[in-house]
């Protein structure tokens, strides 16, 4: 038999570890949510993002019925749209559709490598990762010249 001490030890212990098995679960779940929101396509269509912080630059690409892009810059308020163009294996070539954003991005060749590509902007390279496989609008389409 048993003595109450003894008892209260044992609950003691079968209570820490439940806690301990329900804190290990919850880690490998975590872990396992985590690994599987980063699975992203290797293709080109989805959105992308440059710097970080307040000043992340987001880039949109939809390729199919409209083959466009969307290029977002919330801080310097900067809204392009323009055409992408399939030019070879993972080369694609943007133009934008006004010439006020042609200034900004200009006609460009994009190698697409690794889920990234570079993007000259303003005279000024930008690294683009991709973070969705679905393209998003940022702001107001109305805002996009």
């Amino acid at each position: 038999l048993h003595s109450g001490k003894e008892d209260a030890k044992m609950k003691h212990i079968t209570k820490w570890w439940i806690i301990f098995g329900l804190i290990v679960t919850l880690i490998v779940g975590l872990f396992l949510l985590k690994n599987e929101t980063e699975i992203l396509s290797n293709e080109f269509s989805g959105t992308y993002a440059s710097g970080n912080g307040p000043s992340i630059i987001y880039f949109s690409v939809s390729l199919g019925s409209n083959n466009q892009f969307l290029y977002a810059d919330q801080a310097k308020e900067i809204y392009i749209k323009g055409k992408v163009i399939s030019v070879a294996d993972n080369i694609y070539k943007i133009d934008c559709d006004s010439l006020k954003a042609k200034e900004i991005i200009g006609v460009q060749e994009i190698k697409y490598k690794d889920k990234s590509f570079s993007l000259e902007i303003l005279g000024e390279t930008n690294i683009f990762k991709k973070i969705d496989d679905m393209p998003m609008v940022f702001g107001s389409e109305e805002e996009y010249y």
